[in-house]
């Protein structure tokens, strides 16, 4: 009994010994493939059947083997509960502003237009000069826009018509509003006339005008004489006018050597200031001021008339102040000698003096 049992035993042995193990379920990749007559499928091998395409077996374990290997490249999972050797920078300062996912700009915001170097263009070039106004400069003075009239020989100065001295009688164009008549040694005049200006001045230099002035109905005139005998003749100031005014001034020795008359001129100015600079008589009317400021200045006679009147002389400077009726009549000499006075109003009279003020002296 003992013998059979054994016996059993020992075949059992043998011929698990002598047959073939099986590959059936085991694990495969490409780097272990499976002995033949298995195949590598899904990572395991299994017996091929009959009629199976052993190739396309073959080929779908290798890409699942693959795709295992893949995965044991993968050194080992991660620990998630693993702590990390260092300890985390949460709390480091950042130096820089917050991400908001945007690279920085180093220049301004970009509005897709280009900078521009210079100012904002406006389309038209640069002036150099100052604002264009749409009116040409006008390099000479102001042009009234008045025409010129051919009467004016030396043109027109911001609407006064010029006038050059003609070497005989020389007058303004009729229709001027402004005349000024020039006359020197280049341009001599002889009468001088204003004619219908409603402002005239006269220049006369060095012996030029050697006839009679006429300012006319100028309701403002100047007559300048400058320079040893520049108006030889007499100078009227106004005609007919009611309200003229009218200003003499005699600026060298001799330089008027002939009558001036105020009689019709309401506001009257006359300044005698060279040696003998007025060698003739002077009429006023209305407003009349008469200065004498050198010796003999107002060789003639000098004559008030009915409206205020103030005359000063200097030492040596009139000879006789007529006030006659004037309303007012204020002469001064500043000694005995600078001039004699007649007819200053009763009670305003004082040494050398003709008083203007007070009730009695001022009737105007």
């Amino acid at each position: 009994m003992r013998r059979a049992i054994l016996a059993a035993l020992m075949s059992t042995v043998v011929a698990g010994c002598t047959r073939s193990p099986s590959y059936e379920g085991r694990l495969c990749s490409v780097a272990e493939p499976c002995p033949a007559p298995y195949v590598c499928a899904a990572g395991r091998c299994a017996a091929a059947l009959p009629g199976d395409d052993a190739g396309a077996l073959l080929d779908a374990g290798r890409r699942d083997a693959e795709a295992d290997d893949a995965g044991a490249h993968d050194a080992e999972p991660l620990d998630a509960a693993q702590p990390d050797a260092d300890a985390p920078d949460a709390d480091a300062p950042d130096t820089g502003p917050a991400d908001t996912g945007v690279l920085p700009d180093a220049g301004p915001a970009d509005t897709g237009v280009l900078p521009d170097a210079g100012p904002a263009d406006s389309g038209a070039l640069p002036d150099a000069g100052p604002a264009d106004t749409g009116v040409l400069p006008d390099a000479g003075p102001v042009d009234s826009g008045v025409p010129c009239p051919a009467g004016c020989t030396a043109g027109c100065t911001n609407g006064v018509c010029e006038v050059y001295g003609t070497g005989g009688d020389t007058d303004c164009p009729v229709g001027v509003t402004e005349c000024e008549v020039r006359c020197d040694a280049t341009h001599g005049c002889a009468r001088v006339r204003c004619n219908g200006a409603d402002r005239c001045t006269v220049a006369c230099s060095g012996q030029t005008c050697t006839d009679s002035i006429y300012c006319g109905v100028a309701t403002s005139c100047l007559v300048s004489c400058q320079g040893p005998g520049s108006c030889t003749d007499s100078i009227y100031c106004g005609a007919n006018v009611s309200a003229p005014s009218c200003q003499v001034v005699c600026g060298g020795d001799s330089s008027c050597a002939g009558n001036i008359y105020c009689e019709d001129a309401a506001d009257c100015s006359v300044a005698c200031l060279g040696d003998s600079a007025c060698g003739g008589n002077v009429y006023g009317n209305g407003a009349t001021e008469i200065n004498c400021v050198a010796p003999g200045a107002c060789a003639g006679s000098l004559h008030c008339g009915d409206g205020a009147c103030n005359v000063t002389c200097t030492q040596g400077a009139c000879g006789s102040v007529y006030c006659e009726n004037a309303c007012a009549c204020g002469v001064t000499c500043v000694s005995p000698s600078s001039c004699t006075i007649y007819d200053c109003a009763m009670g305003c009279s004082a040494p050398n003096q003709c008083l203007d003020t007070g009730a009695t002296c001022d009737r105007c």
